[in-house]
């Protein structure tokens, strides 16, 4: 018989509600981020999509940023996202 007191229920959470992104951009560098190249971004209410000519042979790190309505901001970067081809 287990005689261990049973471990209580997580407490629930609630999160407000997603605004959809109202801006939305795309930064690229070739040089480990020491500088930056903004791509053309097209798109709104939370389908985006970014065009751009990168290097042959570049690893590419790539930031993203976006803002809502609701003055929310987000802003990621991943270094050395890929290699394009030479």
């Amino acid at each position: 018989m287990d005689r261990r007191a049973p471990r209580a229920a997580a407490p629930a959470r609630t999160f407000a509600a997603l605004a959809a992104p109202l801006t939305a951009g795309l930064s690229l560098s070739f040089d480990g981020g020491t500088t930056w190249h903004r791509a053309r971004v097209t798109g709104q209410g939370g389908g985006y999509a970014a065009v751009f000519a990168a290097p042959p042979g570049a690893l590419v790190t790539l930031r993203t940023s976006a803002a809502d309505a609701a003055r929310g901001t987000v802003t990621e970067t991943i270094a050395s996202a890929y290699r394009t081809g030479r």
